[in-house]
């Protein structure tokens, strides 16, 4: 069973009318947009699927590239090969893009970030509107509040920090047990506790004295969404798992279920 992941963000719309100049959408935001429809974004083709809900509004996309091409297919058991007849203005369409957004929670569900500009430059050109997706900023602290469980701690050691400071030294020596090498990985789980925030505390701080580099924190919260902390930004992650279909893509009804389910029991 395979696992897919939603980044939880925000939309933005910015009016250019008189009155708030920063709103949530809302489902009349969304009235003028076609269920379906096609792009072709920096050589990609991407074809979109719309379904409106009083409650959230929901797209797949379903995109490829014309190139690269072979001339031949290869059959993985045998070897064999034939003829290619896809033409060069043709394309498989064998990714997949799903995002949520739910209207009352003001939430939006993006399951690729790196996909965060193609969907807003897309909704922003078929609605003639001003919209920014954004990823959550959460302070140290409030990062601390949430935390429930860490899983991963990463950074690389800039200044000699851990040989120089004998606190943080020792802090490291009674969490991990090792003393301190130059690029530092700790994957394990540690419970929220004394030890591992006082720990964290001090490499945030380090962080931002520009003693550590690549800070990057992971753990999970108390709805139990996945998350990354790497003092610049926080993002925020729910996890659903599917099976997918014989071609190889999820099934976006499963997936869309799975996910309003998910949110559903929170």
């Amino acid at each position: 069973m395979a696992k897919i992941g939603f980044n939880l963000m925000q939309l933005i719309e910015y009016k250019t009318k008189t009155g708030e100049r920063i709103v949530n959408p809302n489902f009349d935001t969304f009235t003028s947009l076609g269920s379906s429809f096609h792009m072709l974004i920096d050589d990609v083709y991407y074809e979109i699927k719309v379904q409106k809900e009083k409650e959230y509004i929901w797209f797949e996309f379903d995109y490829g590239k014309p190139n690269p091409i072979d001339n031949k297919l290869t059959n993985i058991n045998s070897g064999r090969k034939k003829n290619n007849h896809r033409k060069n203005d043709e394309a498989e369409l064998t990714n997949q893009l799903f995002v949520l957004y739910y209207f009352n929670k003001n939430m939006l569900y993006l399951s690729n970030l790196n996909k965060e500009k193609i969907f807003e430059n897309m909704i922003q050109e078929k609605l003639s509107k001003t919209f920014e997706v954004k990823r959550f900023f959460k302070s140290k602290d409030d990062f601390i509040s949430i935390l429930k469980e860490v899983n991963e701690i990463s950074f690389t050691e800039a200044k000699d920090l851990f040989n120089k400071d004998s606190k943080k030294r020792q802090a490291l020596i009674d969490l991990t047990g090792v003393e301190a090498p130059e690029k530092f990985t700790l994957d394990t789980k540690y419970p929220k506790g004394s030890k591992i925030v006082d720990f964290i505390l001090g490499l945030i701080k380090s962080r931002e004295q520009t003693e550590l580099n690549e800070l990057v924190i992971r753990g999970t919260d108390n709805n139990n969404f996945d998350f990354v902390f790497n003092v610049d930004t926080f993002v925020q992650k729910i996890y659903i798992s599917c099976d997918k279909e014989n071609n190889g893509k999820f099934d976006p009804n499963i997936i869309k279920n799975k996910l309003l389910g998910r949110l559903h029991d929170l």
